[in-house]
């Protein structure tokens, strides 16, 4: 920047890609969550996926278990995707000016790029959906997976939406996930079902109490 008063053209195009990384591995890991990773199986057992067609259940049956993914299936094709479609949106941005803004909505990349965050946001609460009604799911559940709907659904919307105010909306709506997953026992079912320690009881049974 000293140099020429405009900076690296290379140094700020890999941030660009690192910035496009990481809002495919948030996206990806808020995918898995929303489809049940990280629950145990008795929640799981009667989700929506186990009546879905074959690929659809293949596809949510990876996001449960990205371990497995990584090996291929359709979950494993659309990590893939989201992280190719990331990369080339914010390098198809590139190709305007250099000042551009991979989130503005003035040119084809950023609107396009605002399509494909609302699809997968859908795709997210079509997860997250799966579970409430699946018919396993514990009460004491719902409630925060109702709040995980609407802190998810807001990160994927929040930035084609509020891109004069992406950072600062990037940034509550991850330590809002960060702390419901995070905080004591009291602050959410969630903590309860996945650090529970039982002796045999159905994990089901010991969150509802």
């Amino acid at each position: 920047y000293k140099n020429n008063g405009i900076g690296s053209y290379s140094l700020d195009a890999l941030s660009t890609h690192f910035e496009a990384m990481s809002d495919s591995l948030v996206a990806l890991v808020l995918l898995s969550v929303g489809s049940g990773w990280t629950l145990p199986s008795d929640v799981l057992s009667s989700g929506g996926a186990s009546s879905s067609s074959g690929f659809l259940n293949n596809l949510v049956c990876g996001l449960r278990n990205p371990a497995s993914a990584l090996t291929g299936g359709p979950a494993g094709m659309l990590a893939i995707g989201i992280i190719v479609a990331h990369a080339s949106l914010a390098q198809w941005g590139r190709t305007y000016d250099e000042d551009f803004d991979v989130y503005s909505l003035e040119n084809p990349p950023g609107r396009a790029l605002m399509y494909f965050r609302i699809s997968l946001g859908l795709a997210f609460l079509a997860g997250v959906a799966s579970i409430r009604n699946g018919g396993r799911c514990p009460a004491s559940l719902l409630p925060f997976l109702t709040k995980f709907a609407i802190v998810g659904i807001s990160w994927f919307i929040s930035l084609p939406f509020l891109s004069t105010f992406v950072a600062f909306a990037q940034s509550c709506s991850i330590a809002s996930l960060a702390w419901m997953f995070a905080a004591d026992s009291d602050a959410s079912a969630y903590h309860r079902l996945s650090k529970v320690q039982g002796k045999g009881d159905d994990l089901t049974d010991m969150a509802s109490t």
